[in-house]
C-alpha cells in the first residue's frame, strides 16, 4: 500500500507541478491549471496551518464580536440604519437553524445595546479596543499566511486598514441592501415584473443577492487586509470560489445542525454554542481557503516553483544568486527598480524561500538594498563597472545567517592550502569580469 500511494504520489509530481503545459492547448492547460489549484489547496489545508489559525481566528471572534458590532452599531447609527444589524445577523447564522440563530441574533443584539462605555472607564474601553484590534491582527497574519507575506504593517497603517473595514465594509453592505430593496419595491419595477421573462429574472435575482453580497464582502477583504498588492480580478476569482462554498456549506450545515438531535440531546443548551462554535469555524475557513485561492491565481509560477521537488546544491545556490544580481544589475541600468522577490522567483522558476536567502547574503555583502515600498524591491548598492564577480562569489561561500555565530574549523595545514588553491582557482578563472560585463550576456530584468 506503501509503495503505490508513494507512486502515485510522484505521478501526481509529475504530471501536475515538473511538465510545463504553458505551450499546450486550451483543453490542457484550463483542466491542469484547476489540477493545480485542487492539489495546492489540499496541501495548504493538510499542512494543519489553515486549520490552526481558522480555530484562533474563532476563539479570538467570540471575544470581539460584541465590542466589534457595538463599534459598527455606532458608526452606522450615525446614518439611520442600526436596526439593519440583527437582519444582517440572522442571516449570517441562518445555517444554525430558526430557532438557534434567532437564539443567538438576540443574545449579541442585548449585549451590543447593553455596552455603556461611561461605565467601562479606561480600563474596560482599553480592553474592548484591544479585542478588536487583536482579532483584526489575527486575521491580517492569516491573511498574510495564505499569500505568503512576511513583512506586516506598520502600526499606522495597521490601524487606517482596519477603521476601512470596520466603517467602509458595513456601510458598503448595507448601501447595496438599500439599493436592491428600492430598486425591487419601485412602482415601475414591479409593474414590469408582471410581465416574463422580467418577473422570472427579478426572482432569480432577488434569490441570488446573498450570493452577491457574500462574494462581494470576500472580495472586498482579499484585496484589503493582504500586505501586498492583490489585484481586483484575482481577488474576485477567491471571492467567488469562497462565496459559492460558503453558500453551500450553508445548506450542509444547516441539514447538519436539523438531524444532530442527538447532539442537543447531550449538550442541552450548551449545543448552540458548539453550533455556533463550529459554524465560525467553517466560516473562517472557507475565508481562507478563498484567500490561498487567489494567491495561486495571482502568483502560478511561484507556486508551481515553491510545489516542485527541488535538490540544491552550492553550484545551484551560487548560479541563482548570480543570476538574481544580473536581473538587478540590468534593472539599475534600466532605472527601474519593482524586482521583488516574486518576480525574481518567477523568473527563475525557483521557490520564493531560496530567493530570500540569496537575497540575505547580496544584503549581508553590502551588494544590494531593498527599498520602503511594500513589497520591497531590490537596488544595487555598488557601481557595476567597478565591482567585480569574484567579490560576489567569495561573499556567497563566506555566507553565514544574519545573527549566527560563526563557526571555525580547527587549524589544518593541509586543508587550509586546499582551500586556499579553491579561492584562488576560483579568482583566476572570473578574471577581472566586473557585474557590468556579467550582466551584458546574463537574463534581462523583462524576462
Amino acid at each position: 500500500m506503501s509503495i503505490s500511494l508513494s507512486k502515485l504520489i510522484e505521478l501526481e509530481q509529475r504530471l501536475v507541478w515538473d511538465n510545463d503545459y504553458s505551450q499546450s492547448e486550451a483543453w490542457i492547460r484550463i483542466p491542469v491549471a484547476i489540477a493545480r489549484t485542487l492539489v495546492y489547496v489540499y496541501r495548504e489545508f493538510s499542512s494543519g496551518e489553515l486549520n490552526l489559525r481558522a480555530m484562533s481566528l474563532v476563539y479570538t471572534s467570540i471575544l470581539s464580536l460584541v465590542p466589534l458590532l457595538a463599534f459598527s452599531f455606532s458608526v452606522l447609527k450615525g446614518f439611520g440604519v442600526q436596526n439593519q444589524i440583527e437582519p444582517l445577523l440572522l442571516e449570517y447564522f441562518w445555517a444554525l437553524g430558526p430557532e438557534k440563530s434567532e437564539e443567538i441574533t438576540i443574545r449579541i443584539v442585548e449585549f451590543v445595546n447593553n455596552i455603556d462605555v461611561r461605565v467601562l472607564g479606561a480600563v474596560g474601553l482599553a480592553l474592548l479596543v484591544y479585542t478588536i484590534i487583536t482579532l483584526m491582527q489575527k486575521i491580517e497574519a492569516a491573511f498574510n499566511h495564505a499569500w505568503h507575506v512576511k513583512a506586516h504593517r506598520s502600526f499606522a497603517e495597521r490601524f487606517a486598514t482596519f477603521i476601512s473595514v470596520l466603517t467602509v465594509g458595513p456601510l458598503l453592505v448595507f448601501a447595496a441592501l438599500a439599493i436592491t430593496g428600492s430598486v425591487l419595491n419601485n412602482s415601475v419595477m414591479q409593474a414590469v415584473t408582471n410581465y416574463e421573462p422580467f418577473g422570472t429574472v427579478a426572482a432569480e435575482s432577488a434569490r441570488l443577492t446573498p450570493y452577491f453580497l457574500v462574494i462581494s464582502a470576500f472580495t472586498f477583504l482579499y484585496i484589503l487586509i493582504p500586505n501586498t498588492r492583490v489585484k481586483f480580478l484575482t481577488a474576485l476569482v477567491g471571492g467567488v470560489v469562497a462565496g459559492l462554498l460558503w453558500e453551500s456549506a450553508g445548506y450542509i450545515f444547516a441539514y447538519f445542525v436539523a438531524s444532530a438531535t442527538k447532539y442537543q440531546a447531550v449538550y442541552a443548551t450548551f449545543g448552540t454554542a458548539m453550533f455556533f462554535m463550529i459554524w465560525l469555524y467553517v466560516s473562517w475557513l472557507i475565508l481562507l481557503v478563498g484567500a490561498s485561492i487567489s494567491y495561486y491565481v495571482q502568483n502560478p509560477n511561484i507556486v508551481i516553483a515553491r510545489a516542485r521537488k527541488w535538490r540544491f546544491s552550492y553550484a545551484t545556490f551560487e548560479g541563482v544568486a548570480l543570476t538574481v544580481l544580473v536581473r538587478i544589475v540590468n534593472g539599475y541600468y534600466a532605472k527601474e527598480a519593482s524586482l521583488t522577490t516574486d518576480s525574481l522567483s518567477a523568473a527563475q522558476q525557483v521557490p520564493p524561500e531560496m530567493i530570500d536567502k540569496v537575497i540575505a547574503v547580496l544584503e549581508n555583502a553590502k551588494v544590494i538594498s531593498r527599498n520602503a515600498a511594500t513589497p520591497a524591491a531590490y537596488m544595487l548598492r555598488v557601481p557595476p563597472e567597478e565591482t567585480s564577480v569574484a567579490s560576489v562569489v567569495q561573499a556567497l561561500r563566506q555566507y553565514q545567517i544574519v545573527g549566527s555565530r560563526r563557526v571555525e574549523l580547527a587549524s589544518d595545514p593541509v586543508m587550509e592550502s586546499l582551500l586556499t588553491k579553491i579561492d584562488l582557482g576560483i579568482a583566476q578563472a572570473l578574471g577581472d569580469t566586473s557585474l557590468k560585463a556579467l550582466a551584458q550576456n546574463g537574463p534581462t530584468s523583462s524576462e
